[in-house]
């Protein structure tokens, strides 16, 4: 079988085979497809992604991609990892989180594929506003996903580019008002019951008494429990700002055991990893 790739006159990434009922199958699990009965072909939106899945789906069959398209590819890929290496380098210069800089370059990361023929500094308002609406429609992207993809691109427009406005101007979506599903003491009884793990036991223990995310779980130091004052000290939590907050006496106990099983000292981390030199 005879596989083409290539870009149909609309500008979309084109596909044209032998009738294959498994493949046509495959195809309709890409996003945004469209059948050409006329030219008996399909397509979808622009993206190197997209060639690249299409190229991996027919890699047991003959591909025919004309050159100019296999150059493209080659340059592009290049092209996208030095701009997302300039956006990381400034990103750290200003201190953002490594959690913010991997989120940031998965959204730009897309963006830039999705415009891929174009060149990202002359990309306008309404261009943008459409990609959001491709993201909110085809993509089904929840309003955070959608909002962090707009944070990325703030920063790349303005941050990186130096154009202030030319994203300003696009309506954020609304956030969902979701009750969470808060469980029951009994529930929560339930689930320490079942760990038998003691270092397991004290960090769901204590991330629970005291309200804290993962990440200031497993950064927290010995140093940081105040037991006399009942206090814990965050450092460095969301948005890199440092907190208090409170140490329950129903906690006291526990930490009190793990303490003496793991043989913690003040320097240490409160729940290192088998490196002793790094936590969790």
């Amino acid at each position: 079988m005879i596989v083409q790739i290539f870009f149909n006159p609309e500008g979309r990434v084109a596909v044209r085979f032998p009738y294959n009922e498994q493949y046509i199958k495959e195809l309709k699990k890409i996003s945004g497809y469209k059948w050409h009965p006329t030219e008996k072909q399909w397509s979808f939106p622009p993206g190197i992604e997209t060639i690249k899945r299409l190229v991996k789906m027919f890699e047991k069959e003959k591909v025919e991609i004309p050159h100019e398209l296999q150059l493209k590819v080659k340059i592009f890929s290049e092209s996208i990892e030095n701009d997302l290496s300039e956006v990381y380098k400034l990103m750290r210069l200003k201190n953002y989180s490594h959690k913010t800089i991997k989120v940031y370059k998965s959204c730009l990361k897309s963006f830039i594929e999705h415009f891929h023929h174009k060149n990202l500094s002359l990309i306008s308002s309404e261009e943008i506003r459409n990609y959001f609406f491709y993201l909110i429609e085809e993509k089904r992207y929840s309003s955070g996903t959608i909002n962090q993809v707009f944070n990325a691109l703030r920063f790349l427009y303005t941050e990186f580019y130096k154009i202030p406005f030319v994203i300003g101007s696009i309506p954020r979506p609304r956030k969902e008002n979701k009750l969470p599903d808060v469980l029951t003491k009994e529930e929560v009884s339930e689930i320490f019951k079942n760990v038998k793990n003691l270092k397991h036991l004290t960090m769901l223990m204590l991330s629970y008494a005291s309200g804290l995310r993962v990440s200031e779980l497993v950064n927290l130091r010995v140093e940081d429990i105040d037991l006399q004052r009942g206090l814990i000290h965050v450092r460095g939590g969301k948005g890199k700002k440092d907190r208090y907050t409170i140490l329950s006496e129903s906690i006291k106990l526990i930490l009190h055991q793990y303490s003496k099983s793991y043989k913690l000292n003040s320097n240490n981390w409160l729940f290192q990893s088998e490196n002793s030199n790094y936590h969790l």
